[in-house]
């Protein structure tokens, strides 16, 4: 059974939820909340919240506020996956307002016909999720993935089933304390997103709340003419803090289109949302039982590396493991099936001593299982040599290849690494690994990639074997 923890940071509280069960889409177990105050850093506050909690998560997906991110919906001449990612970093690197190297990127396809593609591009200042991720650090907690807010509201709609637009998209507008997040969706797929820097807590009076609403209600519908001119608001549905009926009733005046309200704890478990509960629990609860390939990817370069490398590294001991027990199963029904055949060939000799040529038979057969045994010790002795050379290699070094040639009893690994230094600090490990005699670095050579430039090598491991 998996199970996965959900933080969301605001300007005036902290929140979690905490959902478990089988696969991918997990059903929310409890929901907390405590607000933010002065004499108490967003870190101990999240701190406080844990120790009610299960204490270890499969997954831990942090979700950072809509206001820190730009997107963008684009239409580009290709349907290709290998075309469209260097369009889309062109015409990111043009878009935006501050460097290339300040932002972190992905991008969801919205649509692909007649050799087209529309896609959104978000993008989201490495400032901002750094700092969300600082606070996690410190909390204890190691984020798995960093998504918006955005994307909680989308999950969350996908459970409520039937929206109220009956043709064409529907706006949600996600009311929250201190934010408002106006989110279209159309189909299960997000058009178009924008945040309000205002919830329920900013709105004394209810007359301003309304024309605030209407007012970025109209934006919204602006924003998906301009970005999605096939599709056309046919409905809204507010969502997150109680409203008043008449917000609703100025809502569906303005717009003519069918207004509805839904609670944010209606599609949880009657004890999943405690009564102290502040704010709107949608993005949360979305994220939550969401399936995580869904959600906007906005994790730093260094955490999808060493995700990505961890992944790596249990696959290739998983791998190992594997070989070695085949081997060693193998190499165990070879000296059983050697014995039984030995057995038979004395009881043979026995019998047949007048009979000399089948005799010498009995004897070749003998041999070439012998031969047999030996190659696969030299095999195991290979397996062990690999899963030793694994255990050397560090965090920051991912291998790309590993071959082995039997003839001259080498290894040869190629991967890249952080450095030049990281690559001799992995060579002068592996020089004292049991099995290896010397190893030498064929070349190291520095590459550019979309995680920053490393460094990639060769080397060529040259192996004791006694066989």
């Amino acid at each position: 059974m998996s199970s996965r923890l959900v933080v969301e940071i605001t300007r005036s509280a902290v929140r979690v939820a905490v959902a478990s069960g089988v696969g991918l889409r997990l059903k929310v177990q409890a929901m907390r909340s405590q607000p933010l105050a002065l004499e108490r850093s967003p870190s101990d506050v999240l701190r406080a919240l844990l120790n009610d909690v299960k204490p270890a998560f499969d997954q831990v997906i942090a979700v950072i506020a809509r206001e820190h991110a730009m997107t963008r919906v684009v239409k580009f001449p290709t349907v290709s996956a290998a075309e469209l990612a260097p369009m889309v970093e062109l015409y990111t690197k043009a878009q935006l307002p501050y460097p290339r190297d300040q932002a972190v990127l992905d991008v969801a396809v919205l649509r692909q016909a007649q050799g087209f593609s529309e896609v959104m591009i978000v993008a989201c200042l490495r400032d901002a999720i750094d700092r969300q991720w600082a606070i996690l650090r410190e909390a204890g907690v190691a984020p798995t993935l960093m998504t918006l807010s955005s994307w909680g509201v989308l999950e969350w709609s996908r459970r409520v089933g039937r929206l109220p637009a009956a043709s064409g998209a529907t706006l949600i507008m996600n009311l929250d304390d201190t934010r408002t997040d106006l989110v279209v969706v159309e189909s299960g797929r997000l058009l178009s997103s924008r945040s309000l820097g205002q919830g329920r807590a900013d709105w004394p009076m209810a007359d301003e709340a309304i024309a605030l609403l209407l007012v970025e209600a109209e934006r919204s519908q602006m924003a998906v003419r301009k970005e999605s001119p096939w599709t056309e608001v046919g409905g809204i549905l507010l969502a997150g803090a109680d409203v008043p009926d008449q917000w609703r009733e100025a809502l569906a005046q303005r717009f003519s289109v069918p207004v509805e309200m839904a609670a944010a704890d209606s599609l949880l478990k009657a004890r999943a949302l405690p009564t102290d509960f502040s704010g709107s629990a949608v993005v949360i609860a979305g994220v939550a039982g969401s399936d995580p390939r869904r959600l906007a990817n906005l994790s730093p370069p260094q955490l999808r590396s060493q995700l990505q490398h961890r992944h790596h590294v249990r696959r290739l001991v998983s791998v190992s493991s594997l070989t070695v027990c085949v081997l060693l199963a193998g190499a165990g029904l070879l000296a059983l099936q050697d014995v039984r055949q030995g057995q038979r060939v004395a009881q043979l000799q026995h019998l047949t001593r007048g009979m000399k040529p089948t005799a010498k038979q009995l004897q070749e057969k003998r041999r070439r299982l012998q031969v047999v045994s030996e190659v696969m010790s030299h095999r195991r002795e290979v397996a062990g040599l690999l899963s030793n050379v694994f255990r050397q290699t560090a965090g920051g070094t991912v291998l790309e290849h590993v071959s082995y040639e039997y003839g001259r009893r080498e290894l040869i690994v190629r991967g890249t690494a952080a450095s030049n230094q990281a690559v001799l600090d992995y060579l002068r490990a592996l020089k004292g690994v049991e099995g290896i005699g010397d190893v030498e670095l064929k070349y190291a050579t520095v590459r550019a990639t979309p995680a920053g430039e490393r460094t990639g090598f060769e080397l060529v491991i040259h192996t004791n074997a006694s066989s």
